[in-house]
């Protein structure tokens, strides 16, 4: 697929598929809130981004009713670890 992410991202593989198996529509919608809400230079968690519970230094950004991104913030540097399906996070996470 085309498109490109800023440098503050990293994509693991995972996330690189998920994000690649998503529709344009959907993957516009992620993009779109990865800029607006994991910026470095505007970061500041609000109500749409929430711990992992059990894991400290994970975090779970609401991207459509259904899509979650599960990512994890060193520095400026933002790793996008997977973009799964709410239900899906439910029954790994609870």
């Amino acid at each position: 697929m085309q498109y490109q992410v800023p440098d503050w991202i990293e994509l693991t593989p995972r996330a690189q598929i998920a994000l690649d198996t998503l529709s344009s529509h959907e993957r516009k919608i992620v993009l779109r809130q990865i800029l607006t809400y994991l910026n470095p230079q505007t970061f500041r968690r609000n109500r749409l981004i929430r711990n992992l519970p059990d894991f400290e230094d994970l975090y779970v950004l609401r991207a459509t009713r259904a899509l979650r991104i599960i990512f994890r913030r060193e520095g400026l540097l933002t790793e996008i670890i997977d973009i799964v399906n709410h239900d899906r996070l439910q029954r790994m996470y609870g």
